[in-house]
Order: structure tokens, then C-alpha cells, then sequence
């Protein structure tokens, strides 16, 4: 967190930046691969990964995988707002 502050008070000369100036992340996971074993009830993951996004993408992307989905199965597709960081 100090880093922060000191990167901070380097490019700005001070502390006090507004929170809607960073930008929101999410990660998400990416691919997972899973060894099952079902005799024992078991489950692994034995590979992971995953994705660092900006929440502008993420919520740009999940909207796009809401229509394919949706178009897959012949529905209409749910209208998602966009958002922004101001």
C-alpha cells in the first residue's frame, strides 16, 4: 500500500485521488482443466489460468457471450447497460 502512495504523491503531488480514477479489474478464470476421478468422488484441478480484465471488457464481453447464448437458443437477448468510469 505504500508503494501506492508514493507512485501516487510522484505522478500527482498528492494522495488524495478520487476512487473513480482508477479503472475497476475482475479476474475471471480463463481455462481449468479438471481430473475427475468418480469412483473416489474426487475432483482436481490440475491446470488453471487466469485473466485480468478492466470491468468495461469484462461487462463488454459477458454481454456479447449473453447473445450468442441467447441466439443459440432462439430467445432475445436481455438489453445489458454500459458503464463507465467517469
Amino acid at each position: 500500500m505504500k508503494r501506492i502512495y508514493e507512485e501516487a504523491v510522484k505522478k500527482f503531488g498528492t494522495t488524495n485521488i478520487p476512487v473513480n480514477t482508477f479503472n475497476k479489474v475482475w479476474i475471471v478464470p480463463e481455462k481449468a482443466v479438471v481430473y475427475e476421478n468418480t469412483k473416489t468422488k474426487t475432483a482436481y484441478v490440475v491446470e488453471s489460468k487466469l485473466k485480468v480484465m478492466l470491468e468495461e471488457d469484462y461487462l463488454s464481453l459477458e454481454n456479447i457471450q449473453t447473445r450468442i447464448w441467447c441466439a443459440i437458443r432462439k430467445e432475445s437477448a436481455p438489453l445489458v447497460p454500459k458503464f463507465s468510469v467517469k
